[in-house]
């Protein structure tokens, strides 16, 4: 297939699941330009990894599984920024580090999750699909586990937060 013709279909593939695509950008900004920026990023990364596709599987778990590792990695990415403003202050830096690892675990759980859905397909034996689903319905809960772990730091953080704001504006 020469270049013309691949990024026709290429376009084409974006163009069928653009519902999709938006319904997962939509769900991590719900400003318009940042929308739009995610949405760029994330299909330049599938046209960059496009030789990773099995035509023998969905485009559609495909896209979800790049789109995922882009936004987790823009997440990551804002979260060790985070950190570093953080890192003077211990308890701030144990709590963030602590948050941040949960995460990272939460993610890769995820994709994992991702990983297995894109593998399950129609001529698999039902054996076989049905203990797919429960590998993924288990490390779902795992994942929502390590989510309750998380609360506590996060409440941590909010909680700072709404003190240093009301602190700041009583100077303002």
């Amino acid at each position: 297939m020469n270049p013309t013709d691949q990024h026709a279909a290429f376009l084409q593939l974006i163009q069928d699941n653009k519902g999709i695509l938006f319904k997962i950008t939509n769900s991590y900004c719900r400003n318009r330009n940042d929308r739009e920026d995610l949405m760029q990023e994330v299909v330049c990364q599938l046209w960059k990894s496009g030789q990773s596709f099995d035509t023998h599987r969905k485009f559609s778990t495909w896209m979800y599984r790049i789109a995922g590792i882009v936004i987790g990695m823009i997440y990551l990415a804002l979260l060790v920024i985070a950190f570093w403003y953080v890192r003077t202050q211990p308890v701030m830096a144990i709590s963030f580090g602590v948050f941040i690892v949960c995460t990272v675990i939460a993610i890769g759980m995820y994709m994992r999750e991702i990983g297995v859905i894109g593998r399950i397909s129609y001529g698999d034996n039902i054996i076989d699909t049905q203990q797919k689903l429960a590998g993924i319905q288990s490390s779902i809960i795992w994942t929502l586990r390590i989510g309750w772990v998380q609360l506590p730091f996060w409440s941590f953080f909010l909680s700072v937060t709404s003190c240093c704001e009301k602190a700041a504006g009583s100077f303002g």
